[in-house]
């Protein structure tokens, strides 16, 4: 997989660095805590669904969005999120967005660990159900169709309105 490293992305803001050296230690901590739980033996499946979804429900329990399009501005709309995630918005109407992530600081994280794919893979998924919870506030649908950590060159959160 190849990323741009973020040396090579001179017009970052010092605050989007800082967002991303959290993110980067955010992964750390995630990859060894499940890593830990499955030597204990501890269903991964079913501590990642509740723990990290409630994560992800809970950040955005303050949000305003009544579809995709309100969704996905909110999402990629900050000046620190479009630089951490060197995020754009390819479309965002009232029934369907469509956002492309170029970077994603838990996957360099994991690369730059020496983990395999399999493994940034795996830990994608499980990081992703935060961004499921996020959604499951709206009426919304949230889908990956690429994913960086799947060898994509982009993430691409595919988000769709719904009738709940």
């Amino acid at each position: 997989m190849s990323y741009f490293k973020l040396e090579e992305y001179p017009g970052i803001s010092d605050e989007a660095k800082g967002y991303i050296e959290g993110t980067h230690d955010r992964a750390m901590w995630l990859h060894y805590l499940l890593e830990t739980a499955q030597k204990l033996g501890t269903d991964v499946e079913a501590l990642t669904d509740d723990a990290i979804f409630r994560n992800g429900k809970a950040a955005t329990s303050d949000w305003n969005c009544s579809n995709a399009g309100d969704f996905a501005r909110t999402m990629a709309g900050s000046k620190i999120g479009k630089e951490a995630f060197n995020a754009s918005i390819i479309e965002a109407n009232d029934e369907h967005a469509v956002l492309h992530f170029k970077y994603c600081p838990l996957v360099a994280a994991w690369e730059k660990e020496g983990l395999d794919k399999d493994r940034i893979a795996d830990l994608c998924r499980h990081a992703c159900k935060g961004d499921q919870g996020r959604a499951s506030n709206f009426p919304i649908e949230l889908k990956f169709p690429k994913q960086l950590a799947k060898g994509d060159e982009y993430c691409e959160l595919d988000i769709t309105t719904v009738n709940r």
